[in-house]
């Protein structure tokens, strides 16, 4: 492709467990006390 063959390296992003960090931020705000907001 163009992207590849022009002066621009290729991006190679790590992929996000989004569940994970719902996870991790639900069981920080557990430990902290506070109550989960709804957006």
């Amino acid at each position: 492709s163009l992207v590849t063959r022009g002066s621009f390296p290729a991006l190679m992003l790590s992929p996000v467990n989004f569940d994970a960090l719902y996870a991790q931020e639900m069981q920080r705000m557990q430990e902290a006390g506070e109550a989960p907001t709804v957006q």
